[in-house]
């Protein structure tokens, strides 16, 4: 994925919902619909899943500037995995469009 350029995350950004969190905060959980997707302003996010035995496959961590979530949203389907916050964190949702 490529990451959004700091100027357009910021125009973008500016009348879009964040969600501040702290380490561990869920932003989303598997299975959830998938109503938009992220940008990560300030922080890391980490998205995994959780396997039936309750062990946790980490999918991908993301830093500052990346994106994520888009797939689902776009696709109109639900979150394949979770997210939290791991460090304090702002993170903009962009709401689908429909």
């Amino acid at each position: 994925m490529t990451p959004v350029p700091p100027g357009l995350q910021l125009t973008l950004s500016a009348d879009c919902p964040n969600f501040g969190g702290h380490y561990s905060d869920l932003i989303f959980t598997q299975g959830q619909p998938a109503t938009g997707f992220f940008v990560i302003k300030m922080g890391r996010v980490k998205v995994f899943q959780i396997s039936t035995t309750g062990r946790e496959q980490i999918l991908h961590i993301f830093d500052s500037g990346d994106n994520f979530a888009e797939v689902a949203a776009m696709d109109g389907q639900c979150f394949p995995a979770s997210a939290t916050a791991l460090e304090p964190a702002t993170v903009a949702f962009f709401p689908e469009l429909r």
